[in-house]
């Protein structure tokens, strides 16, 4: 089974398409809502929670309250994978963790978080700029938004333009989609 799990609105919103993907492909997995079901952003109940599930891999988000790290925490105890989507930047998401509290993937929004965790200690090889789901939107409207204010939310100098994120490949991006990426991690299938 797969678990999503993620607590901010946003993030949720990130890790949703990623979850119904993998539904609609006959995997089976789980959507945790941990601002609802608060039990797991703590280590003692993540790790029941997690007890005799046969979890193959955890995606989950990256909420500015670190709801999200006890349940790496205890997935990583027992060996089960784990990925997280980390969406424009770090702030107080990751940067109080150690490398060795990381995720075994980190699925990012752009370049310049990508370069973030790398500097936080994340492995080059276990990090990617998957885009990001907010930006599915813009990309499918006929005349896409590449005004300075999307530039200037998502870091995006010049002429570079705002890619999204999605469960599926576009020709029009130069992302990776999330669930694609994710079936390329060995440690994630």
């Amino acid at each position: 089974m797969l678990l999503f799990a993620a607590h901010d609105p946003g993030n949720k919103n990130k890790i949703r398409p990623v979850y119904e993907h993998a539904l609609s492909l006959g995997h089976e997995a789980q959507f945790l809502d941990l601002a609802i079901n608060r039990g797991p952003m703590e280590f003692a109940n993540a790790r029941k929670l997690i007890e005799g599930k046969e979890t193959t891999a955890a995606i989950l988000g990256s909420s500015s309250n670190q709801g999200e790290w006890p349940l790496i925490r205890a997935f990583k105890e027992i060996g089960v994978p784990t990925g997280m989507v980390v969406d424009i930047g770090t702030l107080s998401k990751i940067d109080s963790m150690t490398p060795e509290d990381f995720p075994c993937r980190f699925m990012v929004s752009n370049k310049g978080c990508y370069e973030e965790v790398i500097r936080l200690g994340a492995d080059p090889a276990c990090s990617g700029v998957t885009g990001d789901c907010h930006l599915e939107v813009l990309s499918n409207l006929v005349e896409p938004d590449e005004s300075e204010t999307v530039r200037e939310h998502y870091g995006l100098p010049g002429m570079l333009r705002p890619y999204p994120s999605s469960a599926h490949p576009s020709p029009k991006t130069q992302s990776t989609p999330l669930f694609p990426y994710l079936n390329r991690c060995p440690r994630l299938t």
